[in-house]
């Protein structure tokens, strides 16, 4: 029996809404500016045949209220990266939020975190974000590898290249005295990425 949408006691609020099956299982995760009217369109006519199949599942629904949009954005994300719903698959959230990787090579690197479409992120090293603001995230990036002089070649070459003779990197490639700075850099971009309102304003920008 489908659930009666005018039994729930839905908030006029930002947060997120979390949708259950007859055994408590999460079948998808979504956030709203106003929970009650996002909530609500579910159940209107003329669904497309997805979500008139999730319709036809739901026996319950959760709400978790955010102080606002933003935030009903980050939590939806971290929700649905550790649970997975089944309804939420197509849900490409990784377009939408940016996420930062600093490699563990010998010689660090940053890069944008790349993900699999089950989430899982690609490649070893510590990821930081997620960013709700990710459309000038290569700018942001190559932002923070000047300032940092961080080397971008994907192999250390044997010589110094353009990079170092325009200022942008110190070349551990080829100098000792780089070799020895270089974990002092990445120990100054850790310290810098602990502090979250730093790297949104980067990534606003």
């Amino acid at each position: 029996m489908a659930l009666d949408i005018s039994s729930l006691n839905i908030p006029s609020h930002s947060g997120i809404y979390i949708m259950k099956d007859g055994k408590n299982g999460i079948l998808y995760i979504g956030k709203a500016k106003n929970l009650k009217n996002r909530v609500r369109s579910y159940f209107v006519k003329n669904q497309n045949y997805k979500t008139q199949k999730l319709v036809e599942k739901i026996r319950d629904i959760e709400f978790v209220l955010t102080d606002n949009e933003e935030e009903a954005f980050l939590l939806e994300s971290n929700m649905i990266k550790r649970y997975r719903p089944p309804y939420n698959i197509e849900l490409k959230d990784q377009q939408r939020y940016t996420y930062l990787r600093i490699t563990n090579e010998e010689f660090p690197r940053l890069m944008v975190a790349r993900r699999t479409r089950t989430g899982e992120f690609l490649g070893k090293g510590h990821v930081y974000g997620p960013f709700t603001h990710g459309s000038s995230k290569m700018l942001s990036i190559g932002l923070l590898r000047k300032t940092f002089k961080i080397r971008i070649c994907k192999r250390l070459p044997k010589e110094a290249c353009l990079e170092y003779h325009l200022g942008n990197c110190e070349a551990p490639c080829q100098f000792k005295d780089a070799q020895k700075k270089y974990p002092n850099t990445f120990q100054s971009l850790n310290l810098f990425s602990k502090e979250d309102e730093d790297w949104e304003i980067l990534l606003k920008n």
